[in-house]
């Protein structure tokens, strides 16, 4: 025998080199060794597959993600050009619905990349090609039989009589040890072993339980024995160690052994075409469970009653449905789509049906507990010539999409209302500042002008009218900083900050309040918080501080206390406010930060807009940082703000 015909050869499309690489190793590495060409293009691949020929592989292994297209592609073309070596995909995890596909055009098998595939992938193919070399001899009609004989009249008899009549069945004689055996059977692929139980060196008990406990595709080979008479008890021995068959040699058996052979070889092919539809649908019923939604085969046929026959579901379809029922209908099915819907529904199934190209449609279905659901269906269909069309489909829950969309566009409503709203106070504000600057100034002069004689009542009004314009002023203000925030206009220069200089400069600022509240105000600060420096925007961080401090001043008892504290955690630096004032029950604590809600305390006397806390949120969320709040009805509060630490 030629050495060059018992080379083995796999294309390998595949543009990744570590991959390229592995696979190589690993396909040389097997027993016999598989040399491996490699193309990393679909359109290289196709070069090659017709310069080669038809007999130049055994095996084609492509990748499904090819840089210049999809692998099935290649996988399309092959099978147009009939070349007839197996086929086998290579995909990586998260990719079954193309695995799927490639199983529908015809791939023979696939292996994904993950785990010790390698290991498997050479005992994959082998695997691929005997059923190949199986289908081609079937296709020719000839049944290979390798006949152990060591009597060469019986062999000769045996053979002649083959030719003459049964052509069908090519009988080779072979006579050897065990190993010679085992040899020759790994060599070619036989279709039935014959086996004389008498051997002159061998026990052919031996050789059925080799071949039973090999392995690969050889241990479910039929096996035919051939005894002499008086020797029933050894045939029925054989049986339980799993033969096919027996053949008695008495005068008439050379007549019974074609058909036994036949019958044999025909039983091994219907077990192993089952088992294989089984593990296939197994293989298919596992991918349909990686994939979310779930799949259908309709098979329509226009004579048929009914025409529509729910031939295939997935588990899925149960699930969808909350369904308990085992088995579903296609009018079950059709019932559950949403009146309004169902027309479009099927006109897409007959319009993907009538032209064989794939539709898309959404809909509204009903779950067994009445509950409506959104599904988004998509359907191929494949016409059977004189028998039916069968329709693919694949569907999936879209009902969260839904409602995520819906979200999606009253969030964006409302964030187009709030910029609207943030446009609309940042122009009235300013539109408010410029004639209340001119009201403050002209207050001012006239208050400090010594040469207008006021009356006392007549001073006081003017200073009332100062102190509500400063007031309306810092509203302003306020407001302005707020609408900047939420627009995300408002510029910030982020720096290392000394907060517990920005803190001794605030108080010092607010001395006068305090006096005039009775309010101690004094800091607890330890000496490796005094070098800490927070990032922050100083001028940002001032008016916080201001805000904060000025409130626990007003809102604190007589001669009260505010000890403010400097704390570090979690990689921030925090600054702590506590009072000694009215404090806050907790209803009052989930309403702090709404715009212009004062929590009741308008009547106290205290000056305030309800804004102060509001800006200071919307100025430390600016900056990074956090905002707390701890505080007990007549007990006092501790407001903390935390910045981002600076390194």
């Amino acid at each position: 025998m030629d050495p060059s015909e018992t080379l083995l050869r796999a294309l390998y499309v595949e543009d990744l080199a570590s991959d390229i690489d592995l696979t190589c190793r690993a396909l040389r590495a097997c027993s016999p060794p598989i040399e491996v060409e490699v193309a990393q293009t679909v359109e290289c691949a196709r070069k090659l597959l017709d310069e080669r020929g038809a007999d130049h592989y055994q095996w084609l292994l492509f990748d499904l993600s090819l840089p210049d297209g999809d692998g099935l592609e290649l996988l399309a073309h092959m099978r147009q050009a009939r070349y007839r070596f197996p086929a086998i995909a290579v995909t990586g995890t998260g990719d079954e619905r193309a695995v799927v596909r490639a199983l529908q055009l015809g791939v023979d098998d696939y292996v994904v990349k993950q785990g010790e595939y390698l290991q498997a992938l050479g005992e994959l193919m082998m695997n691929a090609r005997q059923r190949h070399l199986r289908l081609a001899r079937r296709d020719t009609e000839s049944v290979r039989v390798l006949y152990v004989e060591n009597s060469p009249q019986d062999a000769d008899l045996t053979a002649r009589y083959f030719k003459a009549h049964a052509a069908r069945l090519s009988l080779e004689v072979f006579h050897g040890s065990l190993a010679e055996i085992q040899a020759r059977i790994r060599q070619e692929a036989f279709d039935v072993l014959l086996l004389d139980y008498h051997l002159d060196s061998l026990d052919a008990f031996e050789v059925i339980r080799w071949m039973r406990r090999c392995g690969g595709p050889w241990a479910e080979m039929p096996i035919v024995v051939v005894t002499g008479r008086g020797a029933e008890d050894t045939a029925v021995q054989a049986l339980r160690l799993g033969v096919s068959d027996y053949v008695i040699k008495d005068e008439s058996y050379l007549q019974r052994l074609p058909g036994v052979i036949e019958a044999s070889h025909v039983r091994s092919q219907l077990v192993q075409e089952r088992d294989r539809l089984e593990e296939s649908r197994s293989r298919l019923e596992h991918l349909t469970q990686q994939v979310p939604g779930f799949f259908l085969v309709l098979r329509w046929c226009r004579e048929a009653v009914p025409p529509v026959e729910l031939a295939y579901f997935s588990a899925g379809a149960r699930i969808a449905f909350g369904s308990d029922s085992p088995d579903l209908a296609w009018s079950e099915l059709r019932d559950r789509i949403h009146p309004e819907d169902r027309a479009r529904v099927l006109g897409a199934a007959l319009r993907a049906a009538r032209s064989g190209l794939g539709h898309s449609v959404e809909y509204r279905m009903t779950r067994d507990s009445g509950e409506p659901i959104w599904m988004e269906s998509h359907i191929a269909a494949e016409s059977i010539p004189g028998k039916a069309t069968l329709l693919y489909i694949y569907s999936f829950d879209t009902t969260q999409r839904k409602q995520l969309r819906t979200f999606e566009v009253a969030a964006e409503v409302a964030k187009r209302a709030s910029a609207e709203k943030s446009a609309f106070l940042s122009r009235v504000s300013h539109e408010l500042r410029t004639p209340l600057n001119a009201l403050l100034g002209f207050t001012q002069l006239l208050l400090l002008d010594a040469e207008n004689s006021f009356t006392g009542s007549q001073r006081r009004s003017l200073e009332c009218m100062s102190d509500a314009g400063q007031h309306l002023a810092a509203l302003i203000g306020d407001l302005l900083d707020v609408s900047a925030v939420e627009s995300g206009a408002l510029r910030l220069d982020l720096q290392p900050t000394s907060v517990l200089a920005v803190c001794e400069s605030c108080a010092e600022l607010l001395r006068g309040l305090a006096r005039e509240k009775n309010v101690q105000v004094r800091f607890a600060v330890d000496d490796a918080m005094r070098q800490v420096k927070a990032l922050a925007d100083p001028l940002r961080l001032r008016q916080v501080i201001i805000n904060l401090l000025s409130n626990a001043i007003k809102y604190n008892r007589d001669h009260g206390e505010v000890i403010i504290e400097f704390t570090r955690h979690a990689q921030q630096v925090w600054v702590h406010f506590h009072d000694t004032g009215i404090g806050m029950t907790p209803d009052q604590q989930l309403h702090l930060f709404e715009p212009f809600n004062r929590l009741g305390v308008q009547g106290r006397g205290i000056p305030g807009a309800g804004m102060g806390l509001v800006v200071v949120k919307r100025m430390v969320d600016a900056m990074g940082g956090q905002t707390q709040v701890r505080s007990a009805a007549g007990k006092g509060s501790t407001f903390s703000v935390g910045l981002p630490e600076s390194r």
